[in-house]
């Protein structure tokens, strides 16, 4: 995956173009995946080149709340989700830019062909623009416009901001509500993954989540711990698994 520290052309090479997944991506979870994973999908279809835009906020600004994951590990998911081009400038260089300059910069330095976004996705001074401004400036450059729904758990959007809250102690029944969900995922292989892409996903879940065990109940502790332990066979543990297990046995001091 080519990294772009500042608005330059892409290096397609033979590429039809590209389609851009646009977003901050923090967490990379399932609402987030699903853009991501929606251009690549076309960009496959369609010869093109898979790519997303993002913006870089310095370490002491606070307007999208404290990190979820790494730049490393960012980068690593985004790289094993098929992306081929990471456009990430300063927040400083796009921040002024009107909602037309943005959309006329993204498709000329990428060549879009098709841009992915979630629909609470902003742009522009002031987030000034949203999807319906996005399709509408792009209907007379020919690029095509996929707005995907937001995420739901417990009939509730999955965001950044949710995971956020929930880590920072907003209580304890969400905490056991998202922790039962992680479970079903820890124990679910996923599908078309290598398991090194399974490690990291899984590995990528656990650094958002697994200071919710603190809110669980020891019983509730122990039915995941009995569960998990249940479903793997220990020469079969990917190194996130053993990680969390020891974790869950510290906890429960086993």
């Amino acid at each position: 995956m080519q990294i772009y520290s500042q608005l330059v052309p892409l290096a397609l090479g033979n590429a039809n173009g590209s389609a851009v997944a646009m977003g901050f991506f923090d967490g990379i979870h399932i609402g987030h995946r699903a853009v991501i994973e929606g251009a690549v999908q076309w960009a496959r279809a369609h010869g093109a080149s898979p790519a997303v835009f993002t913006f870089k906020l310095p370490t002491e600004n606070k307007m999208k709340g404290k990190r979820l994951l790494s730049t490393e590990d960012k980068h690593a998911l985004i790289e094993r989700l098929g992306v081929e081009h990471y456009l990430c400038p300063d927040f400083e260089e796009i921040k002024a830019m009107t909602p037309e300059q943005f959309v006329l910069g993204i498709v000329r330095d990428c060549n879009a062909k098709a841009l992915f976004c979630g629909e609470n996705f902003t742009f522009g001074a002031k987030a000034a623009g949203n999807p319906e401004l996005l399709r509408k400036l792009c209907a007379p450059l020919g690029v095509e416009v996929v707005v995907l729904p937001m995420a739901r758990f417990e009939e509730k959007p999955v965001s950044s901001t949710r995971i956020r809250t929930a880590l920072e102690g907003a209580g304890a029944e969400e905490a056991a509500e998202v922790w039962n969900a992680v479970a079903d995922v820890m124990l679910e292989p996923i599908p078309g993954r290598s398991n090194a892409t399974t490690d990291l996903m899984k590995r990528a879940m656990c650094s958002q989540f697994q200071p919710m065990l603190a809110f669980l109940t020891p019983e509730q502790l122990r039915g995941h711990y009995d569960r998990l332990k249940a479903a793997y066979r220990p020469r079969d543990l990917l190194p996130v698994e053993k990680e969390l297990l020891r974790e869950m046995e510290r906890r429960l001091s086993l």
